[in-house]
């Protein structure tokens, strides 16, 4: 297995040194299967894999975030997580505790999904000045939810993804926690990893995306697409969500 693109340092995660082969499994059948998922009559389409992975580490987030305080349980604290239900009989998550896997908060992971996303653009020659606002994102989120507008991307409509957050999450959570989920014999060593590192692990794959894709689209059109698909997914109470199964193929 070619792992070279989702080599890790240990000091840097947390989930090293004992984590580390795991990770590097996930990373590399979590893009391999994506890039598979996506492709349509031998083409992928950019603006469609980062909605896609964009959601999914949006999503991976809220799991973490109830799998840490709901089922153990632990004291959420104060703004950390709330539930918005709407007049159409939705139910939509917000909260610091969320937002702290997407951008930087205090006392939350250097690992964000921003971090990864800014560090993308930066390196294909995004001035750092130029990078999207994410503040306008997450109004955009809180202004639409319960409505038609929710989930739909500022962006224009020739970069449209072919996949809502919504769809893609229909589509590719479940595969996605097949992968992250799957066991393997490391000798001795973690055999996968749990529901709080799996943003950091999809970030990682989100990043490795948008170094590929730097010549096939504006860099700054696909790391807009990623977050806002996670900001908006991150969102999503799993009751609303009609999840299906993809083929899964892993590299031993």
């Amino acid at each position: 297995m070619n792992q070279s693109e989702g080599s890790l340092q240990a000091p840097l995660y947390s989930w090293s040194p004992d984590g580390d082969l795991a990770a590097n499994f996930a990373i590399y059948n979590l893009r391999e299967n994506l890039l598979a998922w996506v492709n349509h009559e031998g083409r992928i389409h950019c603006e469609t894999l980062m909605s896609v992975i964009g959601s999914l580490a949006g999503f991976s987030a809220l799991n973490a975030v109830l799998e840490e305080y709901v089922k153990k349980p632990k004291t959420i604290p104060e703004n950390g997580l709330v539930h918005v239900d709407t007049s159409s009989g939705e139910k939509f998550y917000f909260g610091d505790l969320l937002n702290a896997y997407i951008v930087p908060q205090p006392g939350g992971t250097q690992h964000t999904l921003w971090a990864y996303v800014a560090g993308a653009l930066i390196g294909a020659g995004v001035d750092p000045q130029d990078l999207p606002d994410v503040n306008e994102m997450f109004s955009k989120a809180a202004a639409t939810v319960g409505s038609a507008e929710y989930g739909v991307l500022s962006v224009p409509e020739a970069h449209q993804p072919h996949l809502s957050p919504k769809a893609a999450l229909e589509l590719f959570w479940m595969p996605t926690v097949g992968i992250l989920t799957h066991k393997k014999d490391f000798g001795g060593m973690r055999s996968h990893l749990e529901p709080e590192y799996w943003p950091i692990i999809i970030a990682i794959v989100a990043h490795t995306f948008l170094g590929q894709t730097k010549e096939i689209i504006d860099p700054l059109i696909a790391g807009r697409i990623v977050v806002e698909s996670a900001i908006f997914a991150s969102k999503y109470d799993a009751a609303q969500i009609s999840f299906r199964q993809a083929e899964l193929h892993f590299a031993e």
